[in-house]
């Protein structure tokens, strides 16, 4: 997907957001305390991890009231317009910037914002260290099984990274079992788990060594966020990459110490992991899964997937059977990840979804992204007014020279470019 910028990841209130009056102007003296802890956070690095420095161009942004607060002088090219609605890491001017969304930076919870802080902060250097690679799909885990078996083998990685010495090769060895497992049952799976624990299993597990005392530490704060992440997350199609690299990034560090200086972009961190701790999977994943809680986590999964599958219906009446508002995929785009919920042959329906490109842009409170992804679709009708057009939850501005037309289908509308001459 063409995009400069990258998912947010946990802010699970941004919609309501936008419903509130405007807040007060970001808070200097805190911003300047965050920008401090960033700071002393990279020289603790000192490149150690990656062989490059973590610090660089740093910005808070309130999409609210549109300030920018940076750790540096701002620069005078035009503004981004993504800046300020997802934490990205994205360029403008002459340098590539983390950007923070404010109102979402913890206040109250140290760790949980140095971690924040750090994993953008490696998505800055990601490109030059050629470690970004290809997004990918992965709604499988929202299926019973998908959801089932990688919860299972975030469970045995748990115990793996609280036990010590010969006692986490039993858990892990389970792991690697219920993984190999899924990866059975939906073919394309290893291919795209893995290019997303590689672009953001890696900074999370980069904040996650920096941020804590040791490796100790930061084995049970990598266990800790396997623990919270299927509570805390609505789906696990785009968020899974951040507890699962943290993981296998802190077990691959007890087993082979500097891998993140070795590691490329075609990697696999359980791959490596295995073969670093030489460590097989257990041969018997249905049998062992018993071990983890595997009856009670069935029946939960199945009774999640009706509610789920209620929802896709929903969603599937207003962004495909209904009337439609159909755009061109953006050049920019910017979404909430908590949250995003496949609809089977149509697409994926994004929460909080801003996007821009040459014929305009829009913001909504959901979107569906066609399968091929080349096209944003609106629940229908639309009500348009001069260059804007709104819907249910949604606005759109065109640009100059785009039109809304009737699509299709009857009922549809289509955002098409004018012909010469204008719109006919």
């Amino acid at each position: 997907m063409r995009r400069s910028v990258r998912f947010a990841f946990g802010a699970t209130t941004l919609t309501s957001l936008f419903a509130t009056p405007l807040a007060a102007q970001i808070d200097r003296d805190r911003a300047n305390v965050y920008f401090k802890e960033a700071e002393e956070l990279c020289a603790k690095d000192a490149g150690k991890l990656l062989g490059v420095s973590l610090c660089g161009p740093m910005v808070f942004a309130d999409p609210r009231t549109r300030e920018v607060v940076g750790n540096e002088q701002l620069p005078t090219a035009p503004r981004p317009p993504a800046l300020g609605f997802a934490n990205a890491a994205l360029r403008w001017g002459d340098k590539r910037w983390s950007v923070f969304v404010w109102p979402f930076i913890p206040a109250g919870d140290a760790k949980a914002r140095k971690t924040l802080l750090m994993h953008e902060l490696v998505h800055r250097v990601q490109p030059e260290i050629g470690l970004l690679g290809a997004d990918a799909s992965n709604d499988h885990l929202d299926t019973v099984d998908g959801r089932y078996w990688i919860q299972l083998e975030w469970r045995a990685l748990a115990s793996a990274l609280r036990a010590k010495g010969d006692a986490m090769r039993a858990p892990l060895s389970h792991a690697l079992a219920f993984r190999r497992k899924r990866h059975e049952l939906f073919a394309t799976a290893q291919q795209t788990e893995r290019a997303l624990e590689i672009n953001e299993g890696i900074p999370q597990y980069v904040a996650t060594m920096v941020v804590n005392d040791g490796l100790a530490d930061a084995a049970a704060h990598a266990a800790a966020q396997l623990d919270a992440a299927p509570r805390t997350n609505a789906t696990l199609v785009r968020t899974f990459p951040y507890p699962a690299g943290a993981a296998y990034g802190v077990l691959l560090e007890m087993h082979s110490p500097g891998w993140t200086r070795r590691v490329k972009v075609t990697d696999d961190l359980a791959t490596m992991l295995t073969a670093a701790a030489r460590v097989q999977a257990a041969s018997d994943p249905d049998a062992t899964a018993s071990l983890y809680g595997a009856a009670a986590l069935r029946t939960a999964e199945v009774r999640r997937d009706e509610e789920r599958k209620a929802r896709v219906a929903e969603l599937r009446r207003r962004f495909v059977e209904g009337p439609v508002v159909i755009l061109p995929n953006g050049t920019q785009n910017s979404f909430v990840t908590n949250g995003m919920t496949p609809i089977p042959d149509a697409g994926m329906v994004y929460p909080t979804f801003r996007t821009s490109g040459e014929w305009g842009s829009a913001e909504a409170e959901l979107i569906l992204m066609s399968a091929d992804r080349t096209r944003l679709i609106l629940p229908g009708p639309a009500k348009i007014d001069g260059r804007t057009a709104t819907g249910d939850g949604w606005t759109v501005r065109m640009a100059v020279g785009w039109s809304m037309r009737r699509g299709t289908r009857s009922g549809d509308t289509q955002l098409v470019k004018d012909p010469p001459g204008g719109p006919r």
